[in-house]
């Protein structure tokens, strides 16, 4: 019986475990535009990547969503969650949306989680904003 391997397997699976929950919470703040809820599971230290720019701290991960919400007004979107991978502290998304001004049939975030906070994400995904 090796006691040190049960004790990283009970490990893993509770990281796992807490990843799983802050990511699922993450994505239903969006959905439901809880901005609040949404940038408190970043620090003021957390960096997010996207195709167009770096996002570091609350503030400017706060302005980053605020115009993307901006996409989903409340009622008027489809949103499906293709696939989520968990491994410990590394959180993998793969999903496609439509709203009224935005296409979106490929999204794929990454993140890396630490003491419950989202610490490192990136997004890159295929936008494809509607004019009117």
């Amino acid at each position: 019986m090796n006691t040190n391997n049960q004790i990283n397997e009970s490990k893993a699976t509770a990281q796992n475990e807490v990843t799983t929950n802050l990511l699922m919470r993450h994505l239903n703040s969006f959905l439901v535009h809880d901005l609040e809820s949404l940038v408190s599971d970043y620090t003021d230290m957390s960096v997010f990547m996207t195709q167009d720019a770096t996002y570091t701290g609350k503030k400017e991960i706060q302005q980053f969503f605020t115009s993307l919400l901006t996409h989903f007004p409340k009622e008027q979107y489809q949103f499906e969650l293709d696939k989520m991978e968990v491994k410990d502290k590394l959180g993998f998304i793969i999903w496609h949306a439509v709203t009224p001004s935005l296409l979106v049939p490929f999204g794929t975030d990454t993140f890396i989680i630490n003491d419950e906070k989202i610490v490192q994400q990136t997004f890159a995904g295929q936008l494809n904003f509607i004019s009117r």
